[in-house]
């Protein structure tokens, strides 16, 4: 953060497990999103009044989230998370301005595994395969 002169390190705190990946919306809150090592996603926001954990748990009961998840803001106050699955699917978290959360698994290509994944503000999505092919996410596939 920036203290008026100079740039310096706050901690943040730990979320309950350890945690890797981030990907940074702005929007009309500050949030942050990781994945845990517990294989779920997590989400440190700025509730205003200060920073605060708040966790989304894993993309369906038995897929655990994998890799490092990409975000971006739409409409407003709703914002997409995309996160690879332990399974090799690609998963879409929603979050409303009600701070209510969805999960949608949008599968992966035909006889492919997601491993990575890049989400653009203009609605790309692409997708890194386990075999190294470079994916943009269309309902052909969805």
């Amino acid at each position: 953060h920036w203290t008026g002169s100079q740039w310096a390190f706050g901690s943040h705190s730990n979320p309950g497990t350890d945690v890797e990946g981030c990907s940074a919306v702005r929007g009309s809150t500050d949030m942050v999103f990781l994945r845990g090592f517990d294989g779920t996603l997590r989400e440190r926001f700025w509730n205003g009044n200060a920073w605060a954990w708040r966790n989304h748990g894993r993309p369906a009961p038995d897929v655990d989230a994998f890799g490092t998840p990409s975000s971006y803001a739409i409409s407003g106050p709703t914002t997409r998370v995309f996160v690879p699955g332990r399974n090799g699917h690609l998963y879409r978290f929603t979050l409303d301005a009600a701070n209510q959360g969805s999960w949608q698994d949008f599968q992966a290509p035909p006889g492919k595994s997601v491993r990575k994944v890049h989400a653009t503000a203009s609605g790309g999505i692409f997708a890194i395969t386990e075999d190294g092919d470079v994916c943009s996410w269309s309902v052909a596939y969805a």
